[in-house]
């Protein structure tokens, strides 16, 4: 029987990216490595197929992929997928919101190992750029949240049920590949086929106009504003990010929240690296300053407008 290779997206780690590298490659990769791809929706209506929660089957996108979805037409394919090809490779942003068994239990009929991927980054980073993506693509207006209870962000806990369940783990630290020339393509690479030798030369790249790109630290101030204020003005946006282009900053939490956000992570993280990962892994995850346990609350609230808002508002609603 094949292998999976189940890729579980978490977001602003490069999954969009991943997904369109295998998307468009998918005849090089099972001509070349035998590698079989479940490829554009199917992924992301079958891991939809598996979330019980009431709360987010509500959600449209969740609501939508569960109504598309030919469970037998997805069974069917995953079959000869698995019969064509020594591996198969399958990811979706959506394995994050199931539950585990779920989804090994459905994979085990037609595979004999299963090995799960994280692309990971430092917490507080990926609630940043979680927050970012949201209020520029889907207009957001409510406060950055952080809560104990979000299961997504504790890592360690997460790799933990997937071994325990009988798969294999493999752990990217996006930060770090992301630095280099094509780190996240040979760092796939050597997971799947032993080394990172990629030879893009080979391979139909996505467009790096595809890539999810953030807003700057101003820019997301304003769009925030705009969004709470029900303001449509793509051209004032725009304008605003080129005037402010050279002197603007990168989007990132307040060093407290920060702070308060990674401690609840400190020894999760140190066991991560300990137990799946290597000292890449642990450098990427490293937050030197923590607070004491005591102090640490279950959930942190920022309102990235405070104290500016009537002012940016005002502002706004005059353009």
């Amino acid at each position: 029987m094949a292998k999976l290779y189940l890729h579980v997206g978490m977001p602003k780690t490069g999954t969009s990216y991943i997904q369109s590298l295998f998307n468009l490659n998918v005849n090089f990769f099972h001509l070349n490595h035998n590698l079989g791809v479940l490829s554009n929706r199917f992924p992301h209506q079958l891991a939809c197929s598996f979330i019980n929660d009431e709360h987010l089957n509500v959600r449209a996108d969740i609501k939508n992929l569960k109504e598309e979805i030919d469970l037998e037409r997805v069974k069917e394919d995953v079959h000869n997928l698995a019969k064509r090809n020594s591996a198969v490779f399958c990811s979706s942003e959506y394995f994050i919101l199931p539950e585990k068994d779920l989804i090994y239990n459905f994979f085990k009929e037609f595979f004999s190992e299963i090995e799960v991927i994280y692309t990971v980054r430092r917490q507080d980073r990926l609630l940043a750029s979680g927050f970012n993506q949201d209020v520029k693509a889907l207009n957001r207006t409510a406060d950055l949240v952080w809560s104990k209870k979000d299961k997504t962000l504790n890592y360690y806990d997460n790799c933990k049920e997937w071994t325990e369940l009988g798969c294999e783990v493999s752990l990217i630290p996006y930060d770090l590949v992301i630095s280099e020339d094509q780190g996240l393509d040979r760092a796939i690479s050597k997971i799947l086929f032993g080394d990172d030798r990629i030879n893009s030369s080979n391979l139909d790249l996505p467009s790096k106009k595809a890539s999810n790109s953030s807003l700057s630290k101003q820019a997301l101030f304003l769009k925030l504003a705009m969004n709470r204020l029900g303001l449509q003005n793509s051209e004032l946006l725009r304008l605003f990010s080129q005037k402010i282009e050279e002197s603007d900053s990168v989007f990132e939490l307040p060093p407290v929240f920060a702070k308060t956000i990674m401690s609840a992570y400190e020894l999760p993280n140190t066991k991560l690296a300990e137990e799946f990962g290597d000292e890449n892994l642990a450098a990427s995850l490293t937050f030197t300053e923590f607070c004491e346990k005591d102090s640490l609350g279950d959930e942190v609230r920022w309102n990235p407008l405070s104290g500016v808002e009537d002012l940016i508002s005002f502002l706004c609603a005059r353009q």
